[in-house]
């Protein structure tokens, strides 16, 4: 067992397949992707906020840290995919 768990870096070094034809549309749908993900998790705040105008201050309160979690997950999702589809390829 830990010669297998220590062999782990010699397979994370192996060399990378022939880099295909698609390649450069893989790395640009996860651009797309990151953009995408950003420009939408910033929204939602946004959003929120102009919804629960004329509520009372605490749901305000409440719904805008709600907004900024959903945004934040938003975000780490879309550089997931950024990293697995655009920079961790091989």
């Amino acid at each position: 067992m830990a010669a297998w768990l220590g062999a782990a870096p010699v397979f994370a070094l192996r060399q990378c397949p022939a880099v295909s034809d698609d390649a450069g549309l893989f790395a640009f749908l996860g651009v797309v992707c990151l953009v995408l993900a950003v420009v939408v998790g910033s929204a939602v705040p946004w959003i929120t906020f102009r919804r629960l105008r004329g509520q009372p201050a605490v749901a305000v309160v409440l719904g805008l840290l709600l907004a900024i979690v959903v945004m934040l997950a938003i975000w780490v999702a879309g550089l997931w995919v950024w990293g697995a589809w655009a920079v961790m390829r091989c």
